[in-house]
């Protein structure tokens, strides 16, 4: 393989790394995020329960779990389709 279709392939990869990490960050942060305040709203007090802090706890392991799951979704669907 030459040197700058390694380079290339290298760089379509970390592209597909980044964005998968976005989108999965996005999509699983925001559903901790929006589920969790639902279930504040079914709290005895609400948002100011003690269980508040959990909340943004949750949507924040949420956002890197996400993007791991999705960084390393795309790097292999990157790797598989360029052969």
């Amino acid at each position: 393989m030459p040197m700058g279709e390694a380079n290339r392939t290298s760089w379509v990869v970390l592209a597909a790394g980044v964005v998968g990490f976005a989108l999965g960050a996005a999509i699983l942060g925001y559903a901790a995020l929006s589920s969790g305040f639902w279930l504040l709203g079914h709290a005895r007090a609400g948002i100011h329960s003690d269980w508040a802090l959990a909340v943004p706890v949750g949507a924040l392991v949420g956002f890197v779990l996400g993007g791991v799951a999705g960084a390393k979704g795309a790097v292999r669907l990157a790797k598989s389709l360029r052969g």
